[in-house]
């Protein structure tokens, strides 16, 4: 409506009133313009159309205006018949539009797109715009040549195209600003990264340095109250042999206090790299540290077949020691009664350490694996409540979950989760590969 681009849409024909005539076409085709026949269908579809079709003559007057035009414009079809097409167009655009018509008319071409290469607007009844796209062609009939607009208002096309730019404008933004963010979160993990280290390493050395200077003078109150014991053992009397009893007692276990918290605190610093670790291979070492405590208390230990896993070894034997010394310490009046056994997950081995030992309240299930949380005196139970503080720390070294079920009374089954064998070697071959 506002020009006309070059040659490409669909023709689209006026209908001509009236029969045909070998005269009518060979003027048509002198003309070289499309000539259709009469169809009373046609004419209704034309009509009914949701696209405006408007018809108009050589002087650019309309003379056809179906259902569709009045949809878009406003106008009804009796308001325009007779007016000229440019009362449809926006004023900026009228100054061109009477000769793009006449170019057209005398062009070989019988359709085209109109305003291919820019935009084109209608203007409606109440002096509103809208971007349109349309097509324009030409036909003769008996009363001369006759120019076909079809027009469709794709405001909602446009608006969803502002909309699409306007999200992904705002999408590029905020991809911006996430990586900014990102960056800095990265820069920072870094420099926390490496103070962690350093203070990993502050931290294991003064672990080392504290147990060192603390060892020595535990071990002279030690051997010093234990002389004191031998040679004036019931010269002074019964309650100054249990004083000295008392302070042997107390400097032993706090060596072995220190001992468990410099073992705790180099599981994540001290660890070995990890490898193919045969768990079957680890219990034989676990039996043969343990086998003055298993015969003492009399404990029967059963053991299933054990999977081949990615670990620490030396960390698996010090995980499944500490587990089945728990169940040979905190055993009923029965000997212990051991079951240990392994169950495949997904890329992972569940290990199961099952006793029918005292048992634990379900409450206490995860307070147990906090260091220095005992739910017994170290009269009843000796030990320095480090132990299971010391499995968890292992095997999330390892990546895994540790956990326990149990009811008082009736034992307790301690699990842990080690990453598989075949997901790590299937891992490391689609890596390499």
């Amino acid at each position: 409506m506002d020009g006309v681009g070059d040659q490409g849409a669909v023709e689209i024909a006026s209908i001509a009133p009236g029969n045909t005539s070998t005269q009518r076409r060979a003027g048509a085709e002198q003309a070289n313009v499309a000539v259709a026949p009469a169809d009373p269908h046609f004419a209704e579809i034309l009509r009914i159309a949701d696209d405006a079709i408007i018809s108009v003559n050589a002087g650019q007057l309309i003379t056809m205006f179906n259902r569709g035009a009045e949809r878009i414009f406003g106008y009804q079809a009796e308001e325009m018949i007779g007016r000229p097409l440019e009362s449809l167009l926006p004023d900026r655009f009228r100054h061109d539009h009477s000769a793009h018509i006449t170019d057209f008319a005398v062009a070989p071409d019988t359709a085209r797109v109109m305003a291919k290469r820019s935009e084109i607007y209608g203007r409606r009844k109440d002096g509103t715009e809208f971007p349109a796209e349309a097509s324009i062609s030409k036909l003769l009939q008996e009363t001369g040549l006759v120019f076909t607009v079809i027009l469709r208002d794709i405001s909602a096309r446009k608006a969803a195209e502002v909309a699409l730019r306007k999200a992904h404008d705002e999408l590029e933004i905020r991809v911006r600003e996430r990586t900014a963010e990102l960056s800095d979160m990265n820069r920072q993990l870094v420099r926390q990264a490496k103070e962690l280290a350093r203070s990993n390493a502050d931290l294991e050395q003064f672990a080392f340095v504290a147990s060192h200077d603390l060892q020595e003078p535990l071990r002279m109150i030690a051997s010093y109250t234990q002389l004191l014991g031998k040679r004036y053992r019931g010269r002074i009397d019964a309650d100054a042999d249990d004083f000295m009893k008392y302070i042997v007692d107390g400097a032993l276990r706090m060596q072995h206090l220190i001992n468990d918290l410099l073992a705790f605190s180099r599981v994540g610093t001290r660890g070995k790299e990890f490898e193919l670790t045969d768990l079957a291979a680890a219990m034989q070492q676990v039996f043969a540290n343990l086998k003055a405590g298993i015969g003492e208390s009399g404990a029967v230990i059963h053991v299933d077949p054990l999977p081949t896993v990615w670990a620490d070894a030396t960390q698996m034997v010090l995980l499944l020691q500490n587990l089945v010394s728990n169940a040979i310490k905190f055993r009923s009046a029965a000997p212990p009664a051991i079951d240990i056994s392994a169950l495949r997950g997904d890329g992972e081995w569940q290990i199961v350490v099952a006793d029918q030992g005292i048992g634990i309240e379900p409450i206490y299930a995860e307070r147990i694996f906090v260091i220095f949380q005992r739910l017994h005196t170290a009269t009843e139970y000796p030990g320095t409540g480090i132990g299971l503080a010391i499995c968890k720390k292992i095997v999330e070294r390892h990546g895994g979950r540790i956990w326990v079920t149990s009811e008082p009374g009736r034992g307790s089954s301690f699990n842990f989760t080690v990453a598989d064998r075949e997901g790590i070697e299937h891992e490391s071959a689609t890596t390499s590969g």
